[in-house]
């Protein structure tokens, strides 16, 4: 009896990419999904458009395209996950990738990383020195405005504005500018205009905002008078002690200008008057003295600069009826001809600004400057108590 031969298996029609494409359910959503897509974007190309039924077709054929994917993507995990995980030889790939790729990939993402930070500071740094540029310019505009306007005595403001305006326009097509009233007390009182005395000029097209009314609040008001009107209620809301070191001469009757201020305002600088300087008295503000003229006192022999200084006391101490024993050197200069005449001049105390490690005794006290143009951060770092030492310490000055 002879035995028949057994039939071989039937092949599995899904297996291979076509097989599964064609024969298992997700393959099909896969092919009819980019079918129909394929189908809507050419009725869109002929029509123009894609009608809204069309459009709710084509998404859902891209649901179920990607539902396909998605089941197939799962599956090559699946698959992989088995083949490789329990392997010795797919073990030290995965290691070989951790040891290996991963770190260069690290690298390459904080390269990238530091590559943008640097990126950012260097943009950074440009746009302030952009826009510090341009604030220089135009407080540059309004100051020669200013003087111009200075010059002519008020009169004929509309035309010198225009033309201002239409020079300044060449470079900079959308600058406007104003002449407005002041809200508060900047510059000598010749050099004002009350607000009902003129009305606002303008020239430009003023298209990024309208022309303010009056002077802003942020623009300064250079002026050592600034110190009553300004500084001092400041000072009195903090319950701050507060010293003023005065200049004696600019209390006279012959008077002197601020000619010392390196970076003056366009308007002559305005110094206390003998009742401000009393009304401060009252309200509890030290006064002490900042020498007779402001003279480079190294400049000055021994006998004259002890002069300036026994006349600046002994006026500031008939002015007050109290004693003004400290004394501030003007631009905080000194030497030893300079300590001695202090000293000789009654003085007990004397504030030098040094820019280096130097002696500290009664007649060389350090102090800190506050210059114009200091920022809020620099006056922050000013204000700490070790600025002093980190400031004047030789290992400083070595480096420097």
């Amino acid at each position: 009896m002879s035995r028949r031969a057994l039939p071989p298996p039937a092949a599995d029609r899904r297996e291979g990419v076509r097989g599964a494409l064609l024969h298992t359910l997700p393959g099909r959503a896969i092919v009819v999904g980019l079918g129909v897509k394929i189908a809507v974007g050419i009725v869109g190309l002929a029509l123009g458009r894609v009608p809204q039924f069309f459009a709710v077709v084509d998404t859902v054929a891209g649901v179920a395209a990607a539902c396909g994917l998605a089941y197939f993507a799962f599956r090559l995990i699946v698959l992989a996950k088995r083949r490789l995980l329990w392997r010795v030889r797919r073990k030290l790939i995965l290691s070989y990738v951790f040891i290996g790729f991963v770190p260069a990939l690290l690298l390459v993402a904080f390269s990238l990383l530091c590559g943008f930070l640097l990126f950012y500071s260097f943009s950074s740094y440009l746009v302030q020195s952009r826009l510090r540029a341009l604030s220089e310019q135009a407080r540059f505009l309004a100051q020669s405005a200013a003087l111009e306007i200075q010059r002519a005595g008020g009169r004929d403001i509309s035309s010198i504005l225009a033309l201002r305006q239409a020079n300044a326009a060449r470079e900079y097509p959308e600058v406007s500018m104003a002449v407005v009233p002041l809200n508060r007390a900047c510059g000598p009182q010749e050099f004002r205009m009350q607000s009902a005395e003129f009305r606002i000029l303008k020239a430009g097209p003023w298209s990024h905002v309208d022309p303010p009314t009056t002077l802003p609040s942020w623009i300064p008001c250079d002026g050592f008078t600034g110190v009553l009107e300004h500084a001092l209620p400041e000072v009195q809301r903090h319950r701050l002690p507060m010293t003023i070191f005065l200049v004696a001469q600019t209390l006279t009757d012959e008077s002197l200008d601020a000619w010392w201020v390196r970076t003056p305002p366009p308007w002559p600088l305005t110094t206390l008057t003998v009742d401000e300087v009393l009304h401060l008295r009252e309200l509890g503000v030290d006064l002490q003295s900042h020498s007779w003229a402001h003279q480079d006192l190294p400049e000055l022999d021994e006998d004259a600069c002890e002069s300036d200084l026994r006349r600046s006391r002994e006026f500031l101490e008939d002015l007050l009826t109290a004693p003004v024993p400290f004394l501030a050197y003007p631009r905080g200069l000194h030497d030893d001809g300079v300590r001695r005449a202090a000293r000789r001049a009654g003085y007990s105390h004397a504030f030098a600004l040094p820019e280096g490690p130097e002696r500290v005794d009664a007649y060389a006290v350090p102090r800190v400057g506050i210059h114009r143009g200091n920022s809020t951060r620099t006056l922050a770092v000013k204000a700490q108590r070790r600025y002093l030492d980190v400031r004047h310490s030789r290992m400083l000055r070595r480096r420097a």
